[in-house]
This record gives structure tokens, sequence and C-alpha cells, in this order.
């Protein structure tokens, strides 16, 4: 019976070792004695096991089978009892932009591990963030990101806005506005014409003690680095309302520099999460998306060792990516809280000379913004300060130097997501069909029973809810309602999945250099 020996297949890696062999032998030489003992009735015991054998090896799944080969059995399990292809064989769908390719994974795995999208909030309390409404609890407790996040699966959520009530609201630099006050104190002191008079700039709108953007950045760095590390994280921004709301009485010549003070430290702190990120032991570090998700990472690589692989982003740089959001910004003038809720000053700050200044700040907080997001998106040397303000030409790298360098670093990239037109749009609309001029037999026009009904009075004033919020833009004097709100998330995500960033945007015009980190 030993000279079958020689026809025992070798298990995979390699010969039997000695172990095994005497395994081997010891096993025939039982069942060669129990066979010659017990006669036929041991062959059937045989034949039974061997079609027992037969019917595993044909119901068991050959990616079972292949998978406990390699000693994967947690994975088999999982896959067989939910009929599907484990996540771990199954490489990542390629779509349009690389952002849109990892974030269209966001959500937990199957088997409930971690987490591939973290979002990550900074900012005040804008006219899309939740706003409870008593007897409308429900409908009011989310804001535009956390449908971002519901819309994308999204595992991780963290928000630091801080909590405002109605006279308090977070600005994007305490010490800014502090230094602006003081200066707008400073050069009208001692003058009494009235159009001078700025004495109530401190007592009207006063420096808050709302945690600005960069504590709140500070607070997100000091926190417990989680035991499970997102694939990726989107940063996102949403300041500019109240500093507006405060700066609108001043003079657009102070005021009109101060806006754009503060919309560079947005970036200055972005900056600084850029850094932290590359900071393995900092809670701002991603994982590699595409290195976790897509199990032909490795062989693509192998397979183009020039960085000439047509599919890899940049032209060979790592897929690692930081990515923000930032919403424009809809002009508080606008709201039905700038004539119920602007404080009544002298007549020759009068709240049309604000109203003016509130439009024209307004604009120059989106201009500046989308100025500072595409410098910083190209990277250093793009136009943006460094966290210390400084403008060191030593500190500029070459040209040479960035592009040697670029594959150390995670690729900049953003959304600017237009949450100001679609809210200007909604209020023109409805002017349009009310002054007779809408034009209602486009095609693509919208029913009149998805337009809003009223976008000047809110549904909540003072009492309790009107008895139709749906029909309402606004739901309080300075948030629109929960309608509204879902369809900002909702746009929102639908840019993250389709892949409308910067750097995509850039690629498809064949615009703005794109070999910068």
């Amino acid at each position: 019976m030993l000279a079958h020996d020689s026809n025992i297949p070798s298990l995979p890696g390699g010969m039997l070792s000695s172990r095994e062999k005497f395994g081997v032998h010891a096993l025939l030489a039982f069942f060669s004695t129990r066979v010659l003992r017990g006669g036929p009735k041991i062959l059937l015991h045989l034949a039974a096991c061997l079609a027992v054998f037969i019917l595993i090896v044909r119901f068991v799944p050959h990616q079972g089978l292949s998978a406990v080969a390699a000693g994967t059995t947690t994975t088999i399990w999982r896959g067989w009892a939910t009929d599907e292809t484990p996540d771990e064989t199954t490489p990542a769908a390629h779509t349009a932009s690389p952002l849109a390719d990892a974030y269209a994974h966001g959500g937990s795995s199957k088997d409930g591990s971690a987490s591939r999208l973290r979002i990550v909030v900074f900012g005040a309390d804008d006219i899309a963030m939740p706003t409870p409404v008593r007897g409308l609890e429900k409908e009011t407790s989310r804001g535009w990101t956390e449908v971002l996040c519901q819309e994308l699966e999204c595992s991780q959520y963290q928000s630091f806005v801080p909590a405002a009530d109605n006279s308090t609201h977070a600005m994007v630099s305490n010490s800014i506005y502090d230094a602006a006050v003081e200066h707008l104190m400073n050069e009208t002191w001692g003058n009494h014409s009235p159009g001078r008079n700025y004495g109530f700039q401190a007592d009207e709108f006063p420096v808050v003690s709302l945690p600005d953007l960069s504590n709140q950045v500070s607070a997100f760095l000091a926190t417990r680095t989680p035991s499970t590390r997102p694939d990726e994280t989107l940063w996102v921004f949403t300041f500019g309302t109240w500093d507006v709301w405060a700066l609108a009485s001043m003079p657009l010549n102070i005021s009109g520099t101060v806006i754009e003070l503060l919309a560079d430290s947005v970036f200055n702190e972005a900056e600084r999460l850029y850094h932290s990120a590359l900071d393995k032991g900092s809670v701002a570090w991603s994982g590699v998306a595409g290195q976790q998700r897509d199990g032909c990472a490795t062989a693509k690589r192998n397979a183009y060792p020039d960085n000439t692989n047509p599919e890899t982003d940049m032209k060979g740089r790592r897929a690692d990516r930081f990515s923000i959001m930032i919403p424009t910004l809809f002009d508080p003038s606008l709201t039905p809280g700038w004539d119920l809720a602007r404080p009544a000053l002298s007549a020759v700050h009068s709240k049309a000379e604000q109203l003016r200044n509130a439009a024209a700040l307004t604009g120059k907080w989106n201009s500046r913004l989308a100025e500072n997001l595409h410098d910083w998106v190209r990277g250093p040397g793009g136009g943006y300060t460094t966290p210390q303000g400084q403008d060191d030409p030593s500190a500029t790298a070459s040209l040479l130097d960035r592009i040697a360098s670029r594959n150390k670093y995670p690729l900049r990239d953003a959304i600017l997501h237009d949450q100001a037109g679609f809210v200007l749009d909604a209020v023109v609309e409805r002017q349009l069909r009310d002054g007779g001029m809408a034009d209602t037999t486009n095609p693509n026009a919208q029913p009149e029973a998805e337009v809003y009904r009223h976008v000047r009075t809110p549904c909540v004033l003072g009492g309790a809810p009107c008895e139709a919020p749906h029909q309402h833009l606004f739901l309080t004097p300075f948030k629109v309602g929960s309608r509204a709100v879902a369809d900002l998330g909702r746009r929102a995500a639908g840019m993250v999945r389709r892949g409308e960033t910067l750097r995509a945007n850039w690629a498809a015009s064949g615009g703005a250099s794109s070999w910068a980190s």
C-alpha cells in the first residue's frame, strides 16, 4: 500500500515535509489494515465519505476554495453568507475622476469595519446648517453637511461648528475682526461728524467668544486618533455669513480689506491641516484609498515601472489626495432676517447703506475665495500665504524641486459648491412667476408645485411653525427650510460623485497647470 506514496499530489508551495509524509504513510497504513480486517463494510464507509467530499467540492464557491488555500477564511464565509463577492477581491470601480472614485465607495465595508470616507466640518451656522425648531425637530435636525454625509454614506462625521444663539455667531477670525474694530475706533476717535461716528460697532457687533476657525482646527487636531483610519477625508469650510453681517456697518475701505484677510485665513488653516495630514501620527492623516481598496494597484505599478501608466493620476504621482469643499456665500442682506433683525442705527448709517456694503462684501468674499482656492490647489508658490503669514522667497522651492518632490505629498483638490446660486435662483424664479415674466412653456421649466411659494416670509416668525413649511424657502429669518437643506446636500454629494473638482475642470478645459502638489 505504501508504494502508492509517489502518486500523492504535492501541496502548493513545495514538496511534503517529513512530518507530512509520515502522517500520510500512517493514514494509508491505517486504512489498509481496516480494509483487510473489515472487509466490504469498510468499503461502504469509504464510499460514503467520498460522496460527501464530492458534494462539498461541488457546492463551495471556487473563489472560497482559493481563499482557503490562502488562509482568508473570514472572507469566505462573509461572501458565502451574503451571496456577494467579498470586498477584498473586488477591484474598485473606475470612474471619471480619482476623487469621485474615492468617494463613490463611501461608507462602511460589508464586514462592518472601517470607514472609507470621513467628513470634517469647520464653520459657522450659515443659512443651511441645523436649526432645531419646536414642533419640527425631525425636519430641522440636519444641515446640508449631514445630508452630504448621508448621501455619500460616510462612516465618520465630525462637525466643529459651535452652537449659536440669536445674538452670537462664529466668525472666521476673532482676532482679525477685533483688530479691525480697534483700527476703526482709532481712525474715527475724536471725530464728532455723524457720518464718522462708529462708536456703535463694538456694542452692536461685538467680538464673540465662540471658537473661530483657528480654534476649531486646534480642537480637531487635539482629538484622539481613531483606531480605524479613514481612507479619505473631505474637509468642509463654511464661513462668511456673520463676518459680512458684522462688517457691513463699517466703511468699505476698511471692511473690504478685512473681508479679504478673512478669506485668506481660511486657506492658512487649510494649509495647517494639509501639513498635519502628512504625519501618520496625526488625527488628520488618512489612508491611501487606492492602495487599500484596489487590489490591482501593485500590479499596475509593476506594469509601469517608469510611472507612465495612463490610468495613474498626474503622471505617476500617488493616489492619495487632500480634498476640501467650500460653499459660495449667500448675501445675508437677501435673507428675511436682514430687515427683521438688523440693529437700527442712526440715519447716516442706514440699512440701505449697509445693504449696499453687504452686497459688495459678499462679492469680495466669493471672488477672493475662488481666487485663493485656485492658488491653493496649485500648491506652494501658487499665491496663498503660509500659516505664519511669511512670504520668504527662499522658502518657495524652484519649479524643478517641486516637480521632483511632488510624489511625497497628497494631491490638493477642491470643490466650490455654489450654494448661493441655488438659493438665489429659487428667489428669482418665484419673483419672475409672481411678475408674470416666467417662461412656463419651456419644457425644462419647473412645475409650479416645485417652486417655492414664499421666498421672503419665513415659516417660523416669532411663534408656531406655519402649516406648510415646504412651501417656504426660509424656515427662520436666517435659515432655509429642510427641503432646501436636502437639495443643497444632494447637490454637493452629486458634485463629489461626478468628480466636479478644480483639477477635473482644468483637465477638461486644458487650463491651469496641474503639475504642482
